[in-house]
């Protein structure tokens, strides 16, 4: 399990950029699906819009989330999550917040 303090230091670790460049991607391709969806809600179309426009920043949300969810977790499986995984965590997190 990854303490608080292990979870800040994980912040400026440099694999950390990695982990959030994925999570950038991860956010894209959820929004992708989201937006192919048949009835998405009004709120679940203009996120995809701003996660496809500026993947990034709404992925700075996302990223929150899944260490939150991940806390059960040790730093190094966080950080070396295989892309299955951390889109499984990012699924999760974005089906959360738009309440889905």
């Amino acid at each position: 399990m990854a303490t608080y303090a292990e979870i800040v230091n994980l912040l400026s670790d440099p694999a950390y950029q990695g982990l959030k460049d994925r999570t950038a991607v991860a956010s894209s391709v959820k929004a992708h699906e989201v937006s192919q969806a048949p009835t998405p809600s009004a709120e679940a179309k203009a996120w995809a819009v701003r996660a496809l426009t500026n993947p990034r920043e709404e992925s700075e949300v996302i990223i929150n989330f899944v260490l939150a969810a991940n806390v059960a977790a040790t730093a190094t499986q966080i950080l070396t999550a295989n892309d299955a995984t951390l889109q499984a965590a990012v699924n999760d997190a974005v089906d959360t917040l738009l309440g889905a």
